[in-house]
Protein backbone atom coordinates (compact mmCIF):
# COMPACT_ATOMS: atom_id res chain seq x y z
CA UNK A 1 0.00 0.00 0.00
CA UNK A 2 0.95 3.37 -0.64
CA UNK A 3 1.62 5.55 2.17
CA UNK A 4 3.81 8.36 3.52
CA UNK A 5 7.06 7.62 6.09
CA UNK A 6 6.00 8.05 9.69
CA UNK A 7 6.51 11.10 11.12
CA UNK A 8 6.64 13.18 7.43
CA UNK A 9 4.52 15.77 9.22
CA UNK A 10 6.49 18.74 10.17
CA UNK A 11 5.91 22.83 9.39
CA UNK A 12 4.01 23.85 6.26
CA UNK A 13 4.09 27.11 4.42
CA UNK A 14 0.14 26.89 3.20
CA UNK A 15 -2.34 24.52 3.57
CA UNK A 16 -3.29 21.58 6.44
CA UNK A 17 -1.68 17.99 6.09
CA UNK A 18 -4.20 16.15 7.97
CA UNK A 19 -6.90 14.16 6.32
CA UNK A 20 -10.48 15.12 6.04
CA UNK A 21 -12.36 13.25 9.02
CA UNK A 22 -16.21 12.62 7.86
CA UNK A 23 -17.46 8.90 7.07
CA UNK A 24 -17.74 6.86 3.38
CA UNK A 25 -19.96 8.22 1.12
CA UNK A 26 -21.92 6.46 -1.56
CA UNK A 27 -21.79 7.01 -5.39
CA UNK A 28 -24.64 9.44 -5.47
CA UNK A 29 -23.54 11.83 -3.03
CA UNK A 30 -20.19 11.98 -5.02
CA UNK A 31 -21.82 12.91 -8.35
CA UNK A 32 -24.20 15.31 -6.74
CA UNK A 33 -21.43 17.02 -5.88
CA UNK A 34 -19.48 16.59 -9.28
CA UNK A 35 -22.83 17.34 -11.37
CA UNK A 36 -22.84 20.94 -9.06
CA UNK A 37 -18.77 21.79 -9.83
CA UNK A 38 -19.37 20.92 -13.63
CA UNK A 39 -22.12 23.22 -13.83
CA UNK A 40 -20.79 26.11 -11.93
CA UNK A 41 -19.38 28.37 -14.38
CA UNK A 42 -18.02 30.72 -12.32
CA UNK A 43 -15.84 27.37 -10.74
CA UNK A 44 -14.59 26.49 -14.13
CA UNK A 45 -13.98 29.76 -14.97
CA UNK A 46 -11.70 30.33 -11.68
CA UNK A 47 -10.48 27.36 -10.92
CA UNK A 48 -10.46 24.99 -13.94
CA UNK A 49 -11.69 21.79 -13.64
CA UNK A 50 -10.60 18.21 -15.98
CA UNK A 51 -13.76 18.14 -18.39
CA UNK A 52 -16.46 15.26 -17.83
CA UNK A 53 -14.99 12.89 -20.34
CA UNK A 54 -11.73 12.92 -18.82
CA UNK A 55 -13.02 12.29 -15.07
CA UNK A 56 -14.98 9.34 -16.48
CA UNK A 57 -11.46 7.95 -17.97
CA UNK A 58 -10.02 8.46 -14.65
CA UNK A 59 -12.54 6.26 -13.30
CA UNK A 60 -12.86 3.59 -16.02
CA UNK A 61 -9.04 3.45 -15.46
CA UNK A 62 -9.18 2.66 -11.60
CA UNK A 63 -11.92 0.00 -12.57
CA UNK A 64 -10.00 -1.76 -15.70
CA UNK A 65 -6.61 -2.40 -13.90
CA UNK A 66 -8.36 -3.43 -10.38
CA UNK A 67 -6.52 -0.70 -8.79
CA UNK A 68 -6.21 -0.46 -4.59
CA UNK A 69 -4.13 2.43 -4.40
CA UNK A 70 -4.03 5.78 -6.01
CA UNK A 71 -1.87 8.83 -5.99
CA UNK A 72 -2.71 12.18 -7.06
CA UNK A 73 -0.29 15.17 -7.56
CA UNK A 74 -2.26 18.33 -7.91
CA UNK A 75 -5.89 18.08 -6.20
CA UNK A 76 -7.20 21.17 -7.10
CA UNK A 77 -10.47 21.57 -5.72
CA UNK A 78 -11.33 18.26 -5.44
CA UNK A 79 -12.78 17.12 -9.18
CA UNK A 80 -10.71 14.86 -10.25
CA UNK A 81 -10.74 13.24 -6.84
CA UNK A 82 -14.02 12.79 -6.52
CA UNK A 83 -13.75 10.79 -9.97
CA UNK A 84 -11.23 8.75 -8.88
CA UNK A 85 -13.24 8.18 -5.80
CA UNK A 86 -16.07 7.07 -7.51
CA UNK A 87 -14.09 4.86 -9.08
CA UNK A 88 -11.96 3.63 -5.65
CA UNK A 89 -15.57 2.87 -4.00
CA UNK A 90 -15.71 -0.08 -6.21
CA UNK A 91 -12.65 -1.42 -5.42
CA UNK A 92 -12.47 -0.67 -1.85
CA UNK A 93 -9.14 1.05 -2.80
CA UNK A 94 -7.91 4.36 -1.24
CA UNK A 95 -6.46 7.79 -2.79
CA UNK A 96 -3.50 9.74 -1.60
CA UNK A 97 -3.78 13.24 -2.87
CA UNK A 98 -1.42 16.46 -2.95
CA UNK A 99 -2.64 19.54 -3.00
CA UNK A 100 -0.31 22.46 -2.01
CA UNK A 101 -2.62 25.64 -2.47
CA UNK A 102 -4.12 27.48 0.64
CA UNK A 103 -7.91 27.74 -1.25
CA UNK A 104 -8.00 24.78 -3.70
CA UNK A 105 -7.36 23.17 -0.83
CA UNK A 106 -9.99 24.36 1.31
CA UNK A 107 -12.04 23.62 -1.43
CA UNK A 108 -11.01 20.45 -1.73
CA UNK A 109 -11.36 19.64 1.62
CA UNK A 110 -14.74 20.92 1.52
CA UNK A 111 -16.14 19.32 -1.34
CA UNK A 112 -14.43 15.96 -0.27
CA UNK A 113 -16.30 16.35 2.89
CA UNK A 114 -19.64 16.86 1.36
CA UNK A 115 -19.27 13.51 -0.68
CA UNK A 116 -18.08 11.52 2.50
CA UNK A 117 -15.06 10.25 0.91
CA UNK A 118 -12.70 10.48 3.55
CA UNK A 119 -12.62 6.83 4.49
CA UNK A 120 -11.74 6.57 0.50
CA UNK A 121 -9.36 9.51 0.46
CA UNK A 122 -6.12 11.35 2.11
CA UNK A 123 -6.50 14.88 1.24
CA UNK A 124 -2.58 16.45 2.26
CA UNK A 125 -1.55 20.05 2.40
CA UNK A 126 2.28 19.48 1.52
CA UNK A 127 4.45 20.66 -1.58
CA UNK A 128 4.60 17.26 -3.52
CA UNK A 129 8.80 18.38 -4.05
CA UNK A 130 8.69 17.34 0.06
CA UNK A 131 6.34 14.95 -0.14
CA UNK A 132 6.81 12.12 -3.11
CA UNK A 133 10.71 11.11 -2.32
CA UNK A 134 9.57 10.21 0.97
CA UNK A 135 6.78 7.58 -0.21
CA UNK A 136 6.77 4.24 0.09
CA UNK A 137 5.18 1.39 -0.82
CA UNK A 138 3.64 0.74 -3.78
CA UNK A 139 0.74 2.64 -6.40
CA UNK A 140 -1.12 1.10 -8.68
CA UNK A 141 -2.09 4.39 -10.79
CA UNK A 142 -0.85 7.87 -10.70
CA UNK A 143 -2.33 11.01 -11.66
CA UNK A 144 -0.40 14.04 -12.53
CA UNK A 145 -2.11 17.12 -12.42
CA UNK A 146 -0.18 20.18 -11.02
CA UNK A 147 2.50 22.40 -11.89
CA UNK A 148 3.35 21.15 -15.35
CA UNK A 149 6.78 22.38 -15.55
CA UNK A 150 7.55 20.29 -12.51
CA UNK A 151 5.83 16.56 -14.13
CA UNK A 152 9.13 15.24 -15.45
CA UNK A 153 10.78 15.65 -11.39
CA UNK A 154 7.39 14.36 -10.32
CA UNK A 155 7.97 11.47 -12.69
CA UNK A 156 11.63 10.74 -11.43
CA UNK A 157 9.93 10.56 -8.04
CA UNK A 158 7.23 8.28 -8.21
CA UNK A 159 8.71 5.93 -10.82
CA UNK A 160 9.66 3.35 -8.16
CA UNK A 161 6.62 3.82 -6.88
CA UNK A 162 4.37 2.69 -9.20
CA UNK A 163 4.02 -1.58 -8.96
CA UNK A 164 5.05 -3.08 -12.86
CA UNK A 165 2.23 -3.41 -14.42
CA UNK A 166 0.60 -0.13 -13.21
CA UNK A 167 0.06 3.27 -15.24
CA UNK A 168 0.59 6.76 -14.83
CA UNK A 169 -1.36 9.71 -16.15
CA UNK A 170 -1.04 13.09 -16.74
CA UNK A 171 -3.01 15.71 -17.70
CA UNK A 172 -3.22 18.60 -20.06
CA UNK A 173 -0.63 16.94 -22.38
CA UNK A 174 -2.18 18.28 -26.13
CA UNK A 175 -4.63 20.90 -25.36
CA UNK A 176 -4.86 21.73 -28.98
CA UNK A 177 -1.38 21.09 -29.54
CA UNK A 178 -0.10 24.80 -30.10
CA UNK A 179 -1.75 25.37 -26.45
CA UNK A 180 0.94 26.91 -23.72
CA UNK A 181 -0.15 23.49 -21.53
CA UNK A 182 1.25 21.44 -23.93
CA UNK A 183 4.41 23.51 -24.38
CA UNK A 184 4.69 23.30 -20.45
CA UNK A 185 4.91 19.46 -21.25
CA UNK A 186 6.98 19.07 -23.73
CA UNK A 187 10.22 17.71 -21.27
CA UNK A 188 7.40 15.27 -19.91
CA UNK A 189 6.81 14.09 -23.04
CA UNK A 190 10.21 13.20 -24.96
CA UNK A 191 10.59 11.49 -20.95
CA UNK A 192 7.55 9.64 -21.88
CA UNK A 193 8.83 8.83 -25.72
CA UNK A 194 12.26 7.83 -24.18
CA UNK A 195 11.67 5.73 -21.29
CA UNK A 196 12.31 2.30 -21.88
CA UNK A 197 10.17 1.22 -19.21
CA UNK A 198 6.79 3.31 -20.43
CA UNK A 199 4.53 2.28 -23.50
CA UNK A 200 2.51 5.14 -23.64
CA UNK A 201 -0.50 6.74 -25.98
CA UNK A 202 -2.04 10.05 -25.70
CA UNK A 203 -5.99 10.43 -25.28
CA UNK A 204 -7.85 13.24 -25.80
CA UNK A 205 -11.46 14.03 -26.36
CA UNK A 206 -11.15 17.38 -28.47
CA UNK A 207 -15.17 17.30 -28.68
CA UNK A 208 -17.62 20.12 -26.32
CA UNK A 209 -19.39 18.10 -23.58
CA UNK A 210 -22.62 19.44 -22.23
CA UNK A 211 -21.42 21.71 -19.87
CA UNK A 212 -18.93 23.53 -22.60
CA UNK A 213 -15.48 21.76 -22.19
CA UNK A 214 -12.93 20.07 -24.09
CA UNK A 215 -10.72 17.29 -22.74
CA UNK A 216 -7.37 18.61 -22.45
CA UNK A 217 -6.10 15.40 -22.99
CA UNK A 218 -4.32 12.95 -21.43
CA UNK A 219 -1.18 11.04 -21.50
CA UNK A 220 -1.59 7.44 -20.21
CA UNK A 221 1.68 5.18 -19.82
CA UNK A 222 1.21 1.47 -18.70
CA UNK A 223 4.50 0.50 -16.04
CA UNK A 224 6.04 -2.40 -18.06
CA UNK A 225 9.31 -3.43 -16.68
CA UNK A 226 11.29 -1.95 -13.65
CA UNK A 227 14.69 -1.40 -15.12
CA UNK A 228 15.95 0.20 -17.67
CA UNK A 229 17.47 3.91 -17.81
CA UNK A 230 16.08 6.56 -19.50
CA UNK A 231 18.08 8.54 -21.94
CA UNK A 232 16.37 12.04 -21.22
CA UNK A 233 17.26 11.28 -17.86
CA UNK A 234 20.92 9.38 -17.94
CA UNK A 235 22.40 8.76 -14.72
CA UNK A 236 26.02 9.32 -16.07
CA UNK A 237 26.78 13.00 -15.63
CA UNK A 238 29.70 15.36 -17.11
CA UNK A 239 31.85 16.85 -14.59
CA UNK A 240 30.00 20.44 -13.02
CA UNK A 241 31.19 23.26 -14.93
CA UNK A 242 31.61 27.05 -14.00
CA UNK A 243 28.99 29.44 -15.96
CA UNK A 244 30.38 30.50 -19.11
CA UNK A 245 32.94 28.17 -19.80
CA UNK A 246 33.22 27.41 -23.39
CA UNK A 247 31.06 30.35 -24.26
CA UNK A 248 33.01 31.80 -27.50
CA UNK A 249 31.03 35.03 -28.84
CA UNK A 250 31.27 35.54 -32.20
CA UNK A 251 31.48 31.99 -33.17
CA UNK A 252 27.87 31.18 -32.82
CA UNK A 253 26.27 28.36 -34.77
CA UNK A 254 23.57 29.46 -37.44
CA UNK A 255 20.18 28.21 -36.81
CA UNK A 256 16.33 28.36 -37.68
CA UNK A 257 14.14 29.29 -34.27
CA UNK A 258 11.02 27.31 -35.21
CA UNK A 259 8.87 28.09 -32.22
CA UNK A 260 9.43 30.46 -29.41
CA UNK A 261 6.85 30.28 -26.28
CA UNK A 262 6.15 31.69 -23.28
CA UNK A 263 3.33 30.09 -20.70
CA UNK A 264 1.09 32.00 -18.56
CA UNK A 265 3.42 31.57 -15.55
CA UNK A 266 6.19 33.29 -17.93
CA UNK A 267 8.25 30.03 -18.63
CA UNK A 268 9.89 30.45 -21.84
CA UNK A 269 10.62 28.03 -24.34
CA UNK A 270 12.54 27.50 -27.62
CA UNK A 271 12.64 24.81 -30.58
CA UNK A 272 15.61 25.46 -32.88
CA UNK A 273 16.67 23.83 -36.21
CA UNK A 274 20.79 23.28 -36.60
CA UNK A 275 22.42 21.91 -39.25
CA UNK A 276 23.08 18.52 -39.62
CA UNK A 277 26.90 18.55 -39.50
CA UNK A 278 27.13 20.49 -36.11
CA UNK A 279 29.52 19.60 -33.72
CA UNK A 280 29.51 18.54 -30.19
CA UNK A 281 31.37 21.96 -29.13
CA UNK A 282 29.22 24.01 -31.42
CA UNK A 283 25.85 22.86 -29.95
CA UNK A 284 27.13 22.86 -26.40
CA UNK A 285 28.06 27.00 -27.03
CA UNK A 286 24.96 27.63 -28.82
CA UNK A 287 23.10 26.19 -25.41
CA UNK A 288 25.52 28.59 -23.13
CA UNK A 289 24.74 31.73 -25.20
CA UNK A 290 21.06 30.81 -24.53
CA UNK A 291 21.79 30.63 -21.08
CA UNK A 292 23.51 33.76 -20.87
CA UNK A 293 21.23 35.52 -22.77
CA UNK A 294 18.20 34.84 -21.07
CA UNK A 295 20.15 34.86 -17.36
CA UNK A 296 16.84 36.36 -15.59
CA UNK A 297 14.68 33.69 -17.09
CA UNK A 298 13.71 31.36 -13.91
CA UNK A 299 12.44 28.63 -16.17
CA UNK A 300 14.22 27.91 -19.53
CA UNK A 301 13.72 24.89 -22.02
CA UNK A 302 15.30 24.76 -25.42
CA UNK A 303 15.50 21.93 -27.83
CA UNK A 304 17.71 21.51 -30.39
CA UNK A 305 16.55 19.72 -33.75
CA UNK A 306 18.39 18.44 -36.74
CA UNK A 307 15.40 17.60 -38.34
CA UNK A 308 12.30 19.52 -39.13
CA UNK A 309 10.57 16.43 -39.45
CA UNK A 310 11.29 15.52 -36.02
CA UNK A 311 9.85 18.95 -34.64
CA UNK A 312 6.71 18.46 -36.40
CA UNK A 313 6.32 14.48 -35.17
CA UNK A 314 7.11 15.82 -31.17
CA UNK A 315 3.81 15.31 -30.69
CA UNK A 316 3.66 11.74 -31.58
CA UNK A 317 4.08 8.75 -29.00
CA UNK A 318 3.52 6.02 -31.94
CA UNK A 319 6.89 7.17 -34.11
CA UNK A 320 10.05 5.16 -32.97
CA UNK A 321 11.85 7.10 -30.54
CA UNK A 322 15.06 6.26 -31.89
CA UNK A 323 14.11 8.36 -34.85
CA UNK A 324 12.96 10.94 -32.58
CA UNK A 325 16.06 11.07 -30.68
CA UNK A 326 18.06 10.94 -33.95
CA UNK A 327 17.44 14.27 -34.38
CA UNK A 328 16.96 15.97 -31.05
CA UNK A 329 20.62 16.64 -30.86
CA UNK A 330 20.12 18.55 -27.22
CA UNK A 331 18.59 20.55 -24.79
CA UNK A 332 18.76 23.22 -22.65
CA UNK A 333 17.61 22.45 -19.63
CA UNK A 334 16.81 25.67 -16.26
CA UNK A 335 14.20 25.00 -13.43
CA UNK A 336 14.18 27.29 -10.54
CA UNK A 337 14.35 24.58 -8.02
CA UNK A 338 17.75 23.15 -9.53
CA UNK A 339 20.59 24.54 -8.39
CA UNK A 340 22.82 23.67 -11.55
CA UNK A 341 21.88 24.44 -15.55
CA UNK A 342 21.62 21.64 -17.79
CA UNK A 343 22.58 20.78 -21.22
CA UNK A 344 21.02 17.00 -21.86
CA UNK A 345 23.50 16.05 -25.28
CA UNK A 346 21.50 13.22 -26.36
CA UNK A 347 23.75 11.75 -28.89
CA UNK A 348 26.24 10.54 -25.79
CA UNK A 349 23.28 10.49 -23.53
CA UNK A 350 25.25 12.65 -21.46
CA UNK A 351 24.31 15.97 -19.03
CA UNK A 352 26.73 18.50 -18.67
CA UNK A 353 25.85 20.69 -15.33
CA UNK A 354 26.60 24.13 -15.37
CA UNK A 355 26.31 26.92 -12.53
CA UNK A 356 23.94 29.08 -12.70
CA UNK A 357 25.98 32.41 -13.52
CA UNK A 358 25.48 35.91 -12.87
CA UNK A 359 24.39 38.36 -15.42
CA UNK A 360 27.05 38.41 -18.57
CA UNK A 361 28.78 41.18 -19.62
CA UNK A 362 27.73 43.65 -22.00
CA UNK A 363 30.89 42.41 -24.49
CA UNK A 364 29.08 38.53 -24.61
CA UNK A 365 25.22 39.95 -24.14
CA UNK A 366 25.64 41.78 -27.97
CA UNK A 367 27.24 38.80 -29.16
CA UNK A 368 24.71 36.18 -27.82
CA UNK A 369 21.25 34.97 -29.61
CA UNK A 370 18.30 36.91 -29.40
Amino acid sequence: MGRLLAGEGGSRARGEGRPVTTTRGCAADVRRVIDRLLGDPEHRQKWGTVAGEDGRFLEMCIGMIGAKNVLEVGAGTGLSSLYMGLGLLKTGGKLTTIEFDAERLRRAKANLEEAGLSQTVDLMGKDAWDVLPRLQGTFDMVFLDAVKIDAIHYLDMIFPRVRRGGVILAHDVNWGHDNTENCKMRDYLDALKAHPCLETVLVSDESFNLQGITGAGMALSHKSCVHGECPVRPGRKLARLPAGRGFAPGDQLGHIVLEKHVDDYGNLGYCLLLDRSCTKQEVIGLCEQYFLRHHQQSTLSVHLYTSREAFDRRNDLSSPPERYFEHLVAQCYRHPRAPYDEIRYYRDSQILLFEKGPAPDPEMKREAVS
